[in-house]
């Protein structure tokens, strides 16, 4: 009389059963598995972001052609690889003569890894009207000589001609775009003698000049900017030039806009105020400057109010009136003139291009952090055995239940048939007697 069966059962509740109606086969085993299968997200992509591209607010370039208001530099510069082109009509006074000098620079700029700008300014048409007559009054220290910036000019109408050409480069040092409270740049010129010497639209001679220029940007509203610097000028065999002490202060409002208001304040200091002819000048009218003459040089300053538009793209156009503020009038010197106003101002305008200056951007956001890597697939298995499977009424056989799980859980045990006895019910084995009739007897 044989019986042999089983079915096993885990805390898990995976089960492993052999159907009641198989013959039981000796030393058999019956595994019964569970598995749980944690299936993982398909993986994100992590979002990229370009990064910022450069971006720029409005300017546009000085006279002498680098990054600036308009007779007042600023510390900015052009972006690495851009460039400006401008063309100008500036004006100048002076005392010596009643001289109005009026020149039309075309103007160069390129920008230099985002540290520096190289730039330049041609005057192709230099004229200078000059109204004293007799043209040289050697009398009149204050407005018989010469002027200190051309001084070789001997007629009272010199024509179109050409003028000087300036280079120079602005280094960069800081700047807004950087997140730095300003910016600050050196400006280094060197003035090239290209003018006509002969009919005194320059002295022949090379001038240097640097400055050092500081300009911040307030509230994306107005950009304000100063300098402060020296010029060395070469001196002509003829006459004596005098050094200076150059400065200015200005202001663009609003910073952002199409249209913007600018106003400067500007001049030069001269290091000395008495200036000697060291040979004889002779005017085209006859008149002359002896050698040893000695006349008072009085240092400019100028004030300059302008309007400027200038598009999307970068164009840009304006007018302005400039005023020399401490020029003397002519009646103050020779008494058959009228008080010469009209010899301390004049308009000036210009046209060109500029694309603009960087501004601080953020930084684009850091990308998400990836995802969780996948929980690990859980299996669970329970290989159940019997020792022996066929037994004599009454008889024992061992039950053992084999786990086999991936992840460690805990596992509890309950056996159980609707025949015979366990010794231990909830033992991993455990004997089971059989009953006292015959059959199969599920376990």
């Amino acid at each position: 009389m044989f019986a042999a069966a089983f079915t096993l059962a885990t805390a898990g509740g995976a089960a492993a059963q052999t159907p009641a109606g198989d013959p039981p086969t000796p030393q058999s085993s019956q595994p019964a598995t569970s598995t749980t299968n944690n299936t993982a997200p398909a993986p994100q992509t992590p979002s990229t972001t370009t990064p910022a591209e450069v971006q720029t607010r409005p300017a546009t370039t000085t006279y002498m052609g680098d990054t600036g208001l308009w007779m007042v530099p600023t510390g900015e510069i052009l972006p690495a690889g851009k460039f400006s082109i401008s063309a100008y009509r500036v004006n100048f006074d002076d005392n010596q003569g009643f001289t109005d000098v009026s020149n039309w620079p075309i103007t160069f700029g390129y920008g230099v890894g985002d540290r520096a700008e190289i730039f330049g300014a041609l005057t192709v048409v230099n004229r200078i009207d000059r109204d004293i007559r007799p043209l040289f009054v050697p009398s009149i220290a204050g407005a018989g000589g010469y002027v200190p910036e051309y001084p070789l000019v001997n007629e009272g109408w010199t024509g179109n001609n050409v003028g000087d050409l300036w280079i120079g480069a602005k280094i960069n040092l800081t700047s807004q775009w950087r997140q730095q409270p300003a910016a600050f740049a050196l400006r280094p010129m060197l003035k090239l003698p290209t003018g006509s010497k002969s009919h005194g639209a320059g002295t022949g001679k090379v001038d240097f000049l640097v400055d050092a220029v500081v300009s911040k940007e307030i509230n994306e509203r107005a950009e304000v900017s100063g300098y402060a610097g020296f010029i060395v000028r070469g001196s002509p065999s003829e006459v004596d030039e005098p050094n200076g002490f150059r400065w200015g202060a200005g202001v663009g409002v609003p910073s952002r806009q199409a249209l913007r208001f600018t106003a400067e304040l500007f001049g030069e200091a001269y290091s000395k105020s008495s200036l000697a002819v060291k040979s004889t000048l002779i005017a085209v009218d006859g008149s002359i400057l002896p050698a040893g003459f000695t006349e008072t040089a009085k240092s400019p300053t100028y004030l300059n109010l302008g309007l400027t538009w200038q598009g999307k793209s970068g164009v840009f156009a304006g007018a302005a009136w400039i005023w020399r503020l401490n020029m003397d009038t002519r009646d103050e010197f020779l008494p058959q003139y009228t008080n010469g106003i009209g010899d301390k101002m004049d308009y000036v305008f210009r046209l060109g291009y500029h694309p603009g200056v960087r501004i601080y951007v953020p930084p684009p956001p850091p990308l998400p952090p990836p995802p969780p890597p996948p929980a690990p697939e859980h299996t669970l298995s329970v290989k159940a055995a019997c020792n022996p499977c066929t037994v004599e009424v009454g008889k024992t056989s061992t039950v053992t239940a084999t786990v086999n799980d991936s992840i460690g859980c805990t596992v509890t045990y309950r056996w159980s048939a609707p025949a015979g006895t366990f010794t231990n019910p909830t033992g991993q084995s455990t004997p089971w007697t059989a009953p006292m009739q015959e059959g199969p007897v599920p376990v």
